[in-house]
């Protein structure tokens, strides 16, 4: 358990860990294999919609500021990376660039549509930033 502590504080100090002070960049976690995203930089909490997603909401108003995606992998082995790539002039050989709309998609057809998880996805998909919903995930 130490090792793993020292192992995330030293990844939280590392300059391409998350969003920086003045950015909202979505990233990819190869620890917890999921995606994540917030907005602003203010105390939050989660809010578990299903087993793929958790929006991040402020603890002032309950705003949704951001979320994570998980089991990125998971997905994309089972609709085939393709249906994810987009076009890049340069990605590394073992990396693609992934669509988050795509991806956010087909992790809320994966189960039955209900109020929680229609209202859940409809508030991730506000909070990403129109030209910011791509990112590279090792394949």
């Amino acid at each position: 358990m130490e090792n793993f502590l020292k192992k995330v504080m030293a990844d939280m100090k590392s300059k391409e860990f998350g969003s920086g002070k003045d950015t909202a960049k979505i990233w990819y976690n190869s620890v917890g294999d999921c995606i994540q995203f917030k907005t602003d930089h203010v105390p939050s909490m989660r809010k578990r919609i299903d087993e793929y997603l958790t929006l991040y909401l402020t603890l002032e108003d309950q705003k949704p500021i951001g979320f994570q995606l998980k089991d990125v992998h998971a997905l994309i082995n089972k609709y085939e990376i393709d249906l994810f790539a987009v076009q890049a002039e340069y990605t590394p050989a073992d990396k693609k660039l992934i669509s988050i709309t795509t991806l956010i998609l087909k992790a809320f057809s994966k189960m039955p549509a209900n109020p929680n998880r229609i209202s859940g996805y409809t508030d991730a998909f506000n909070t990403i930033v129109k030209d910011e919903d791509k990112v590279e995930i090792p394949v």
